[in-house]
């Protein structure tokens, strides 16, 4: 199974992430603020949870900076972390289904 991150303005410009790869990355948005609550818990889930743009520029910014900074928490790849963040900061927000 995969996660698809699909951006709001544009449907062609997916993310196709494996499950071991996204849900550690759904796991350290949440660790570090930049979801909260009830859609930080959603975000290991197929229930297309909305990103909104603030959210996603938040989320591009904390991982490219990790990526730079040689900072990246354990676990996951900066590879997927650099991608993810040029997803993220490309997008005008989107939803993790």
């Amino acid at each position: 199974m995969t996660f698809t991150l699909i951006d709001l303005a544009d449907d062609k410009a997916n993310l196709q992430l494996a499950n071991r790869t996204w849900r550690p990355f759904a796991e350290e948005i949440k660790r570090a603020g930049l979801i909260r609550g009830e859609r930080a818990d959603m975000l290991s889930y197929h229930l297309c949870t909305p990103v909104s743009t603030a959210e996603a520029r938040a989320i591009a910014a904390y991982f490219a900076v990790a990526v730079r900074s040689g900072r990246l928490a354990p676990g996951l790849n900066s590879n997927d972390a650099a991608k993810i963040a040029a997803f993220a900061g490309a997008s005008s927000g989107f939803e993790v289904c």
